[in-house]
């Protein structure tokens, strides 16, 4: 059971740190960082600024743009205020 409990840890862990890599901040972001960085990226690849390109690139922003919504919700939850 310490064994799962440990792993578990480790891969919430991991999990978060990957968050920070796709919204490119380091551990040390709090909300307001977090929430700044979140509306630049959605600015950027928002899958509405991009639907004049194609869609292939309306796929890519929308595949971005879970990851950035996922990352940022998760880091809202983790990330004290």
């Amino acid at each position: 059971m310490a064994f799962e409990a440990q792993f578990s840890e480790a891969s919430s862990e991991a999990s978060i740190d990957r968050h920070y890599a796709v919204l490119g901040l380091d551990k040390s972001a709090n909300k307001q960082e977090i929430k700044k960085v979140y509306r630049e990226l959605t600015k950027k690849y928002h899958p509405d600024k991009v639907h004049h390109l194609g869609d292939e690139f309306k796929v890519q922003a929308e595949k971005k743009m879970q990851e950035i919504n996922q990352a940022y919700d998760e880091l809202m939850k983790h990330v004290p205020a």
